[in-house]
């Protein structure tokens, strides 16, 4: 019913890129309304080149509450609206100005590389603009039928790729592209020397090497198992003379706490105060390693452009991990992060850190506060 509801209201007519007036392109909205903070920030370089194709274009995103904090200061967007996924957050006049902003664009875009999302569809629809662009995964038809876009494009499901050349794979339709494919995460100067000002507050004693390390993760079968975290600590600080800061989620106090207690070397491991995205991206950019599971946390440390690694499970690293060299993945076959060993996490650090001794990228400008 509500799928003939959008047919009957909208009834797109399909186009092709030669079909498109780009000069007429003054206002796009682009929708990513996924929960995880890791897929939004794999859609930024998408946005960049948005802002290359569009340089004069005033550039909205709607994304979701608890994701807002990544957007702030973007220089490729001029507005954030948030769309609450619970309905008890909204109150009719909150709906109806949130429509409002919404509309009066000329390109609608929705990012959508894992799943359709009929809120983010619909979204589109009512932003009333002329051209409305994204992928199609076959559910409605051929792309010629999708009742939403009338510029679909086929996903792309045959070969593995990383997520963000399926994001730049939507906007490249229209011919945006970049070839710089790193996340886009702007801290302010206070908020660079609220991080600073955070690890001193931490009174670690002057060590060469500095390594974050998350724990958690949302699902069980992305958790590499408390112990092989207990052992590498012990290793990093025995090899490497290391001092450890952990990070923690929320609710995650008593893990972080608990884990500590476990390390022989606990008096060289250091727990972070609770923190937001910002204050956290704030603080692990000091970090020369940050390391852990297939969490928001690690595409956060990557945007600060620290060196990264991932453990990974179920996911496909070529698919989730954060663009370029310096982030590295460890995963077995069998697609079980129990089956990574220490040594296996040992070796990928041992390679991390001979890259710093001779770029040592974790030098910040002198310009930076």
């Amino acid at each position: 019913m509500a799928l003939r509801g959008v047919r009957f209201f909208f009834a797109p007519t399909p186009l092709t890129p030669e079909d498109v007036d780009y000069s007429q392109i003054n206002r796009i909205l682009v929708v990513r309304q996924h929960d995880q903070i890791g897929d939004l920030l794999l859609a930024t370089p998408a946005l960049r080149a948005l802002r290359n194709k569009f340089p004069h274009a005033y550039i909205a995103l709607v994304v979701r509450k608890h994701t807002r904090e990544i957007m702030i200061h973007n220089p490729y967007i001029d507005e954030v609206f948030v769309y609450y996924r619970q309905i008890q957050n909204w109150t009719l006049k909150a709906f109806l100005d949130f429509v409002k902003r919404v509309r009066r664009y000329d390109l609608a875009v929705v990012l959508n590389t894992v799943s359709r999302s009929f809120s983010s569809d619909l979204i589109a629809c009512l932003s009333g603009a002329k051209y409305r662009l994204g992928a199609t995964d076959g559910r409605y038809g051929p792309p010629s039928m999708d009742p939403f876009y009338n510029l679909a494009v086929p996903m792309d499901k045959q070969n593995e790729k990383s997520q963000v050349d399926r994001n730049l794979d939507i906007v490249r339709y229209l011919g945006a592209d970049t070839t710089d494919k790193s996340y886009v995460m702007v801290l302010t100067a206070e908020e660079i020397l609220q991080g600073r000002e955070m690890l001193r507050s931490l009174k670690i004693p002057p060590s060469r090497w500095l390594v974050g390390i998350h724990l958690g993760a949302r699902f069980p079968d992305k958790r590499w198992p408390l112990e092989n975290y207990t052992r590498l600590c012990d290793e990093l600080i025995r090899l490497y003379g290391a001092k450890i800061v952990l990070t923690r989620g929320p609710g995650e106090e008593k893990l972080v706490e608990t884990f500590r207690q476990g390390v022989k070397g606990q008096e060289h491991v250091f727990i972070s105060p609770p923190t937001t995205l910002r204050t956290l991206a704030g603080l692990v950019r000091n970090f020369h390693v940050y390391i852990g599971n297939d969490t928001g946390a690690l595409h956060v440390a990557a945007s600060q452009k620290v060196y990264t690694l991932c453990l990974y499970g179920p996911s496909n690293p070529v698919e989730w991990k954060p663009p370029g060299d310096i982030h590295r993945a460890i995963r077995k076959e069998s697609g079980k992060i129990e089956a990574i060993s220490v040594e296996d996490v040992l070796a990928e650090v041992d390679h991390l850190f001979k890259n710093f001794e001779g770029q040592k990228p974790f030098i910040r400008s002198k310009k930076e506060p």
